[in-house]
């Protein structure tokens, strides 16, 4: 028991609330994310635009 609840139910209450904020604050750090600029378009580790050139 953690807290007056039952270990697993209290660690799965802990993962939903603790998921989102690392989420955010890995988020935040992306420097990509704050500038609010476009993602590059991947495939494979290429650009897009080189796959349809080929």
């Amino acid at each position: 028991m953690v807290a007056g609840l039952p270990f697993l139910l209290f660690w799965t209450l802990l993962s939903v609330i603790v998921t989102p904020v690392a989420i955010w604050l890995a988020a935040r750090g992306d420097h990509r994310y704050r500038e609010d600029s476009e993602e590059p378009a991947l495939l494979f580790g290429r650009r897009k635009a080189d796959e349809a050139q080929k």
